[in-house]
């Protein structure tokens, strides 16, 4: 089970398939199986080799309780100590929510060591800060005010996060900055449900960003259902990474 060390903080990560490397990180509260489980993996692995990451806070990875331990540098850092560990210089990139969110962290200040960054199910532009400090107040005294906020389908797993992790997550979310995709030095693809309030926020940006910022549109999909339909998700990201691999978006 392998594990990169970021000053001090393990993050747990697993690799599956061969060819160019992708790293994966999942949503708030989810782990990297999510990705597995929606069959992104098995439409990736004949291509790429997929890096799966919990992100801190998650999962297998280590649960610090400071918020001070969750800032965007730490945590786009962590995903370049999982590439110093595998001997990978540069790689694809793929979050979404809370990984998507990261995403814009990587693109911004991972400097040359990503190739492009997928974006889902987030967009540049002011974070929704009461939307963190809602969480950030469910999640005070437990996990259960914060489930009962998730439908039932979706809670396997979720019960089993330390609830004082999730908590300082939130509440570092609420003190990111503003993240501008306009200084990116990698093709980015930017995409969300057209029923996710976060569309708005990416249509407002998109006039603002370079040429290799794209932005793409799940007609019909929420939030949730813009990572459930993976269906409707990979048609638009597998052609990005096949133009952004062989140097074709401009």
């Amino acid at each position: 089970m392998p594990f990169a060390d970021n000053k001090g903080v393990k993050i747990h990560y697993e690799v599956e398939g061969e060819g160019e490397p992708i790293v994966l990180v999942h949503g708030f509260s989810q782990n990297m199986h999510h990705w597995v489980n929606l069959r992104y993996v098995a439409a990736l692995v004949p291509n790429y080799e997929c890096i799966l990451v919990d992100a801190r806070g998650h999962g297998r990875s280590d649960k610090p309780h400071d918020p001070a331990a969750y800032s965007m540098q730490e945590k786009v850092d962590d995903i370049i100590t999982i590439l110093n560990d595998l001997d990978v210089h540069r790689a694809h990139f793929w979050g979404y929510a809370m990984g998507g969110v990261i995403g814009l962290g990587v693109a911004t200040l991972g400097g040359d060591r990503f190739k492009s960054v997928v974006v889902g199910g987030a967009a540049p532009g002011p974070q929704p800060l009461e939307r963190f400090q809602e969480l950030a107040g469910l999640l005070e005294n437990g996990m259960d005010p914060y489930l009962q906020t998730i439908a039932p389908e979706l809670r396997f797993g979720v019960r089993n996060n330390d609830h004082e992790a999730l908590r300082a997550t939130a509440l570092a979310s609420a003190a990111d900055p503003e993240f501008s995709l306009e200084m990116t030095i990698a093709p980015v693809l930017v995409y969300n449900g057209t029923e996710d309030p976060l569309v708005e926020r990416a249509r407002a940006a998109a006039a603002k960003t370079p040429p290799i910022v794209h932005y793409a549109e799940l007609p019909g999909l929420d939030h949730r259902m813009g990572f459930q339909r993976s269906d409707v998700v990979l048609p638009i990201v597998l052609p990005f990474l096949s133009k952004a691999s062989r140097g074709a978006l401009n």
